[in-house]
C-alpha cells in the first residue's frame, strides 16, 4: 500500500511542475504597419468627402527583450522620380524626385494588466530626414524654375501604448506620443534656361529656417507583432 501511496505522490509532484511550468519567452519581435489593412477591412475614413491614402510613419518596427524593459526600433521611408518633358523641347527632360527615411530608437518598460492585455510606457529619439528636387516648379521669362529642399526633424517622445496578445507569439499594438521636435529646413532655388539664347543665371539660397514644436501623435496605428 506505501509504495502505491508514494508513486501516486510522486505522480502529483511531476504533473504540477510540468503545469506551473512558464511559457517559453521570445527575446526578439517584429512588428508590421496593419493600419491600412484594418481601415479597408472595416471601411473607416476620418473624413469621407477626401479620402487620402495612409502611408505609415514606420513600416517595419522591432524589440529586443529584456528583464527591466525593451529596446525598441522603428524604421520607415518612401522614394519616387518622375522624368518631365518640356514644353519647349520634345528632347529635353526634366527631373522630379522626393526621398524620406523615419527612424526612432528608444527604450520601453511593461506593466501586465491581465493575461491578454499589457500596457508599456517609454522614450524615443526620432529623427526624420526628407529630400525634394524639381527642375521644373513653373517657367518665367525662358527658364525653368526649380527648387531643392532638404529637411532635417530631431525630436524626442514619451510614449503610452498597449498590448492585445492574440496567442503567446502574436500581438497587436496601438500607443501614443507627445513629442518635442527641433526642425531644420534648407532650400535652393536654380533656374535651366529653356534654351541656349538664355545665359546662366545663379542660384539663389535662402536663409536656413529653424523651428522647434510639439506634436501629439494619436494612437491610431495599429502594429500586428509577433515573437521569435
Amino acid at each position: 500500500m506505501r509504495p502505491t501511496l508514494l508513486l501516486l505522490f510522486a505522480c502529483i509532484i511531476t504533473v504540477s511542475a510540468f503545469g506551473q511550468e512558464e511559457r517559453k519567452e521570445y527575446k526578439n519581435e517584429f512588428g508590421l504597419d496593419a493600419t491600412g489593412f484594418i481601415r479597408s477591412i472595416l471601411n473607416f475614413n476620418i473624413d469621407p468627402t477626401f479620402q487620402m491614402p495612409y502611408a505609415p510613419t514606420y513600416y517595419l518596427s522591432y524589440r529586443r527583450k529584456f528583464k527591466p524593459g525593451n529596446i525598441r526600433f522603428a524604421i520607415g521611408g518612401s522614394y519616387g522620380r518622375e522624368d518631365v518633358p518640356s514644353v519647349h523641347s520634345d528632347t529635353t527632360m526634366f527631373q522630379r524626385n522626393h526621398s524620406a527615411i523615419n527612424i526612432r530608437l528608444g527604450w520601453e518598460f511593461t506593466t501586465e494588466l491581465s493575461k491578454r492585455w499589457q500596457a508599456y510606457y517609454g522614450l524615443d529619439l526620432r529623427a526624420t530626414f526628407t529630400h525634394s528636387y524639381n527642375e521644373v516648379q513653373f517657367y518665367n521669362a525662358g527658364y525653368a524654375n526649380g527648387r531643392e529642399n532638404r529637411n532635417e526633424i530631431l525630436g524626442v517622445a514619451p510614449l503610452l501604448g498597449f498590448r492585445f496578445r492574440i496567442n503567446d507569439r502574436i500581438s497587436i499594438l496601438a500607443e501614443g506620443s507627445f513629442s518635442l521636435n527641433w526642425a531644420k529646413a534648407d532650400r535652393r532655388d536654380f533656374f535651366t534656361p529653356v534654351n541656349d539664347t538664355y545665359p546662366e543665371k545663379p542660384d539663389k539660397n535662402p536663409p536656413t529656417i529653424r523651428s522647434t514644436y510639439t506634436l501629439f501623435a494619436q494612437p491610431l496605428s495599429i502594429f500586428f507583432v509577433f515573437d521569435i
